[in-house]
């Protein structure tokens, strides 16, 4: 599914200093430096997920469903992200509520959030990773 384009309607919550312009198109395209657990599912469908990328600006909302718990995620992305081969520093942790947590990291002029999510009913963890993306 990759390079398949998206309604530029998605590029008005990309925030950043260099705002990408109208005659660009959004993909599923996948960023090297922002990790996913092994066992997680991308969810590529519906506008769920998309990238923008430019020289000098990237922008992307990317959700997976991940089989494990809540806690299992939060400590993969609190270990991976933070690895120098991808170069994130944490910045903030919180819960919000039960089964939910959200993290936040920077690297260089990138802010990224992880909002892990526990679905009751299906069993799975929602992780939703947004890349200088409005909430």
């Amino acid at each position: 599914m990759m390079g398949r384009l998206l309604p530029l309607v998605l590029l008005a919550a990309c925030v950043g200093t260099s705002p990408p312009t109208a005659s660009r198109y959004l993909t599923y395209e996948l960023f090297e430096d922002i990790p996913a657990p092994g066992s997680a599912v991308y969810r590529d469908r519906d506008s769920e997920s998309f990238s923008y990328r430019s020289k000098n600006y990237r922008c992307a909302r990317f959700t997976y469903d991940y089989p494990g718990t809540e806690s299992d995620a939060a400590r993969f992305y609190r270990s991976t992200m933070t690895q120098v081969s991808y170069g994130w520093t944490l910045t903030g942790e919180e819960k919000a509520g039960v089964g939910s947590t959200l993290l936040t990291f920077v690297k260089n002029a990138d802010r990224v959030t992880v909002a892990l999510d526990r679905i009751q009913h299906r069993g799975t963890v929602l992780i939703d990773i947004r890349v200088n993306y409005r909430r």
